[in-house]
């Protein structure tokens, strides 16, 4: 399986007026390699972890469309 990498961007918590609270986003940056196992791998992953946004390359495809990924 291809390995990704993986950013969670947290802050710690500022006690002043003049500051917004800042959200948590977990994202991961992978290269599939077209490969339909990383594909589902990735997927459950996305799931389990609550991943918030993945960048991906090289996603697995029929006929030049993306498949096994969904849009949520």
């Amino acid at each position: 399986m291809a390995k990704a990498n993986k950013c969670d961007k947290r802050t710690t918590p500022i006690n002043n007026k003049h500051f917004k609270p800042q959200t948590i986003i977990k994202c991961y940056q992978i290269n599939l390699q077209h490969s339909k196992t990383a594909t589902d791998n990735i997927t459950e992953l996305i799931e389990k972890e609550e991943i918030d946004m993945v960048f991906i390359q090289g996603p697995y495809t029929i006929h030049k469309r993306v498949v096994g990924i969904t849009k949520r």
